[in-house]
């Protein structure tokens, strides 16, 4: 399977947001912080290991124009569409899983992160996405679903009207 962990280009009034770099979400000036993105990374070195191909795409950090973003998502040819998101982004971050899954519809979506986290529904009402994990250990639930194992820190819809 070919996983894609992703954050979508994304500025707001000439700052850039700090969203896997950091606890605490917040939009910056600097383009000079790097902190080491620790759980993602994690996340897709376990997907690598248990034999998916992978691609970290940082659109954020790169600095990435959005349709550069786009075709370098597209040309990887995804099965699994990864996201970390924060509050206050959570829209802008349902919207862009809206339209990929548009266009790719077999693409399978997963949103993990500390608002999902809190709330799963409503994620799971307000876009197409398929998975929500819960929880803060997402570098090890998510290679579980890329491998099709169900576990309790899932939400989902079953039929698109009731979540389990």
């Amino acid at each position: 399977m070919r996983c894609a962990f992703v954050y979508p280009p994304d500025i707001r009034d000439g700052k850039r947001p700090l969203l896997g770099q950091n606890r605490q979400f917040k939009y910056t000036h600097s383009r000079e912080i790097r902190i080491y993105p620790l759980i993602p990374a994690h996340t897709v070195t376990n997907l690598k290991h248990s034999g998916h191909e992978v691609l970290f795409l940082d659109g954020i950090n790169r600095n990435m124009p959005q349709e550069k973003f786009l075709e370098t998502l597209e040309k990887f040819r995804t099965d699994m569409l990864i996201m970390e998101t924060k509050a206050p982004i959570i829209r802008k971050h349902w919207a862009f899983i809206n339209e990929f899954k548009e266009k790719f519809p077999e693409t399978i979506t997963v949103l993990a992160g500390d608002h999902v986290s809190f709330f799963p529904e409503e994620s799971l009402e307000n876009s197409s996405v398929d998975y929500v994990v819960t929880g803060g250990d997402y570098d090890i639930s998510i290679p579980k679903i890329a491998l099709r194992v169900r576990i309790c820190d899932f939400h989902y819809f079953k039929d698109k009207k009731t979540w389990g």
